[in-house]
Order: C-alpha cells, then structure tokens, then sequence
C-alpha cells in the first residue's frame, strides 16, 4: 500500500486539528476519544507497510497528467503514482469526475464503494 506526499500532507493537516471535521478528518472526528487518538498516532507515524512515493520521482510525469487531463497537484500525482507503481486508485468516496476520467484515459484501475475491485461500477 502507498500514498504521496500530498496526500499523507493533507490528511496529517486534517487531523492535526481537532475542531476540523471535513471529508478527511469527519470520520475520524465521530469515533470514540481513544480510537480516534489511536488513528491520529498511526497517521503520525505510519507503519513500515505504507510507503510514500516521492515526489521527486512523480513530478515529471504527475505534471504532464496535470496538462493533459486539467488537473491539480493532488490528482495527477495521485495518477502519476498509480502508474508508477502499477497499482489501483482506492478511494472511500469516489473520484472526481476529472481524476476519474484520466484514470480511464490512462488505464487506471479504480476500486472504491462504488466500484468493485474488477473496475465495475455499483447501481445504488
């Protein structure tokens, strides 16, 4: 499993505030006070098994998705590391339908609630 930099960022910035509750930080913000701080400490300090893709090898082409495609940095660096690493795009929300529509151009798997993890899509 891996994240970038951005990403790991932006949900540390989420959590590190407490009164926060957006889409990162809302789940986190309804569990109990001991679970929650469990999730923080784990978000502070991530396992060995979660690896960060640099940025420094993502720039390049997260830039040229980021023309291509119209998108900002956390999406074409999510798409840029999902092909760096031959992995899917997991998401617990779905994609934004930019992000979503460059990851089919660029043949990228998505897997989330809405999808199951063959790239089909789930009617509600």
């Amino acid at each position: 499993m891996a994240t970038t930099g951005a990403w790991y960022y932006r949900l540390c910035s989420a959590l590190s505030d407490p009164d926060l509750h957006g889409s990162l930080s809302g789940p986190v913000s309804q569990l109990p006070p001991v679970l929650r701080a469990g999730v923080v400490a784990k978000v502070a300090v991530l396992p060995d098994a979660i690896a960060i893709v640099s940025l420094r090898e993502l720039a390049w082409p997260a830039s040229a998705f980021g023309r291509r495609h119209g998108l900002n940095l956390l999406a074409a660096e999510a798409l840029a590391a999902a092909l760096s690493q031959r992995a899917v795009l997991a998401t617990s929300i779905g994609l934004p339908p930019r992000l979503q529509s460059a990851a089919e151009a660029e043949g990228v798997r998505v897997i989330g609630p809405d999808r199951t993890d063959d790239g089909r899509t789930i009617e509600p």
